[in-house]
């Protein structure tokens, strides 16, 4: 398998993930304005919890197996993070910034934080030095979310 196609799993399911992303934001946002953004929040939680276990229970490996191997704490804080993403979406999608705006800003962040993450071996992950063509990408990025936050 040459370079290439080995990314290009990775590639698909990343575009895929960041689609149903988009889609989450807007269907979340729209439960946000029929509610608020903390009551859509939890609702949205509760389901994809009980969605997670329905899953984890139709695994082939028994759920004690799974939940029985040792993470480091760290590791638990996703469930505030994704919490707290959830309800920033929430308070923002329904904001003058829209859902363009919101998912853009958040591309910026991601890929800002995701970088420094890379640069300096964050939680375990591989370092990665950053080039000139980085920080060019991430100026296109800012570049493309200005547009979209201040266009006319």
């Amino acid at each position: 398998m040459n370079f290439r196609s080995a990314k290009s799993l990775p590639t698909l399911a990343s575009c895929l993930a960041g689609i149903l992303l988009s889609a989450m934001v807007h269907i979340n946002g729209l439960l946000a304005a029929k509610t608020n953004a903390y009551l859509s929040s939890t609702i949205v939680h509760i389901v994809g919890t009980l969605t997670c276990l329905v899953i984890l229970l139709a695994q082939s490996t028994p759920p004690r197996k799974v939940l029985g191997k040792t993470s480091p704490l760290w590791a638990y804080s996703g469930g505030i993070l994704g919490a707290s993403v959830v309800i920033l979406c929430n308070l923002t999608v329904n904001s003058p910034i829209g859902l363009s705006g919101t998912v853009a800003m958040m591309l910026l962040g991601q890929t800002l934080c995701s970088a420094i993450a890379d640069h300096f071996g964050w939680m375990g992950i591989a370092k990665k030095r950053l080039s000139v063509r980085d920080g060019a990408q991430m100026a296109l990025i800012l570049c493309g979310c200005m547009m979209l936050l201040f266009r006319s």
